[in-house]
């Protein structure tokens, strides 16, 4: 990772004196999505949730850009959705939460882009980057939603236990799409990336089940009931799960947008790329009539001066005869 932002710095900063600038400001409309212990696979259709977002786009060549962004989406989900297979079905666990990310990513589009060009007005490009992100994963107990952090589900914040997660942590967006500009002044866009982030949290499922005896004594029946979902299908059950597995603390969480773009170009005159220039505007009619104008009356001039030459001619010719 080291490696290729080292690469993307390099070919930017070398190419920064040869190329003027193009801005873009702009919308996102998508959805979101997240893999972690609850959705082992990103592609489950029942997890989608709608994301919102606004941008900002630095084109420095038509090869290299520049994106700050601020999005906003929701992730979630649940063993409900398992199959009967995985035994996630008995865990019963289940969440929701809004992410608030905000991100910068360098961009590399396949073609050289140009909005003045028909010819080169649509690229692919790919894209990486770095973001912070604010999450806060809820869960539902009796048709109310607690937030699940301050509960400490695993145990969190208890004397022999880890300290209590962090709800700001960092990601890395990896991804690409494809841009396309209807003229000088709009382009669209489809883009999709996944984050790679550095917390096993996002779900608020990660490690073993805690003592329940003294995760109620300290936070109480909420805590329990949503660290501990088995009683929900088994009422019998009277066994205290603690050291038990209840998520893979070795897999980091991942969380994905996808969706298209809508930008609006500032400062096309001053196109970003000196070597494609602005096509030639072809001749209007008006500046076609003033030429034949003025060659016509060219030629009339010449013609009235071979006259005048003629009858001068003429005259000394008639004179020498009588002469």
């Amino acid at each position: 990772m080291k490696q290729l932002f080292t690469v993307l710095s390099f070919v930017l900063i070398f190419q920064l004196n040869a190329s003027a600038q193009f801005l873009e400001l702009g919308a996102f409309f998508g959805t979101s999505n997240y893999q972690g212990d609850l959705v082992p696979e990103i592609q489950v259709p029942n997890e989608y949730y709608p994301t919102l977002g606004l941008f900002g786009r630095y084109n420095f060549t038509s090869r290299i850009s520049l994106k700050a962004h601020f999005y906003k989406g929701t992730i979630g989900g649940g063993d409900e959705y398992s199959d009967n297979e995985s035994g996630r079905l008995d865990r019963n666990l289940s969440f929701e939460s809004n992410i608030y990310e905000f991100g910068l990513q360098g961009e590399i589009s396949l073609f050289k882009y140009n909005v003045f060009d028909k010819k080169r007005n649509i690229t692919p490009y790919a894209f990486a980057g770095v973001a912070g992100f604010r999450f806060n994963p809820r869960g539902i107990y009796k048709g109310k939603w607690y937030e699940l952090q301050p509960l400490g589900t695993e145990g969190q914040g208890l004397p022999g236990y880890e300290k209590k997660y962090s709800l700001t942590q960092i990601s890395i967006p990896l991804g690409g799409g494809i841009k396309f500009a209807f003229n000088r002044l709009a382009s669209v866009g489809i883009e999709a990336g996944l984050r790679k982030t550095f917390t096993d949290y996002l779900d608020d499922v990660s490690g073993t089940y805690p003592d329940m005896a003294l995760l109620f004594d300290a936070r109480g029946e909420e805590a329990v009931a949503l660290s501990y979902r088995e009683f929900d299908i088994n009422k019998a059950l009277t066994k205290n799960p603690v050291g038990q597995k209840r998520g893979n603390p070795d897999a980091m969480d991942w969380y994905f947008f996808g969706g298209i773009t809508i930008s609006v170009n500032l400062n096309q005159d001053k196109f970003f790329d000196n070597n494609i220039k602005e096509p030639k505007k072809k001749k209007t009619k008006k500046v076609d009539e003033e030429k034949k104008k003025k060659k016509r009356k060219k030629k009339g001039k010449k013609k009235a001066k071979e006259e005048v030459e003629e009858i001068i001619d003429d005259s000394i010719d008639d004179e020498s005869e009588e002469f």
